[in-house]
């Protein structure tokens, strides 16, 4: 790949600023004007985070920019950005709080999902978002784990395009994860029963499926989803252990 520009841009103060207005129309249109630029368009990647949460996000926010969030976030992109540069001009990394724990318009899986597989509008902005979670505590481990992965799936969308099949889906987040020092979980008999499932559908591209092979059967029972046997994060955690192996022979 070409060596060119990633740099980061610090958005959790703005994010925790808008909780200083009123929760109502005005917090919302200002929200909005952060989101959209004058041509409508995206200006900011802050789709993720709720405009109208309850004050246990501000005081999450709190907490990652008393940590030094940003900055922690900002090493991290100075580092890769030498050891893996990007093929493309001025790539962006910023953090946003999704609000799971209570966001009434935030599912986890859902959000998740689109964030790993269906992030074509925020890459071809040149945006790489690490999302964070309110129902996680803050900590400079879940910012630098958070901004690795997002970087990492750049990478791999910038050499092998988006991943459209559970098989891309896997070597995806095999190397995403992997390289952003995750470790699996789950012990062999586990994910050898995981990779039996997922042997008939690994050319399947429907999303109610992929879902519930990569998340397991709780995720698939809260959306409504038919079940395949599968643990919690089954196919995450067999994405990984896949290319781990790979990765040593």
């Amino acid at each position: 790949m070409v060596s060119n520009m990633l740099t980061h841009t610090p958005l959790l103060q703005l994010q925790r600023d808008l909780y200083d207005i009123p929760a109502g129309r005005k917090r919302f249109d200002t929200y909005i004007s952060k989101l959209r630029g004058p041509d409508g368009e995206m200006a900011l990647p802050l789709s993720a985070m709720n405009p109208m949460a309850k004050e246990h996000v501000p005081t999450l926010l709190d907490d990652f920019l008393a940590l030094g969030a940003d900055g922690a976030a900002q090493a991290i992109v100075e580092r890769l950005q030498s050891t893996h540069p990007f093929g493309k001009d001025e790539f962006r990394t910023a953090l946003v709080l999704a609000d799971d724990e209570k966001g009434q318009w935030t599912n986890r899986v859902a959000t998740d999902f689109s964030h790993r597989f269906k992030s074509r509008p925020m890459f071809r902005r040149n945006w790489l978002v690490g999302l964070l979670w309110s129902s996680e505590p803050a900590s400079v481990q879940v910012v630098e784990i958070a901004i690795s992965l997002t970087i990492y799936r750049g990478i791999w969308i910038a050499q092998h395009g988006y991943a459209k099949t559970a098989d891309q889906m896997l070597a995806q987040e095999g190397f995403v994860q992997s390289h952003a020092g995750l470790t699996p979980l789950l012990d062999e008999d586990e994910l050898s029963y995981t990779a039996e499932v997922f042997q008939p559908i690994l050319q399947n591209s429907d999303e109610p499926t992929q879902i519930a092979a990569f998340y397991g059967d709780p995720a698939a029972a809260n959306l409504g989803l038919s079940k395949l046997g599968l643990s919690s994060n089954a196919g995450f955690e067999l994405a990984l252990a896949q290319y781990s192996l790979k990765s040593k022979n």
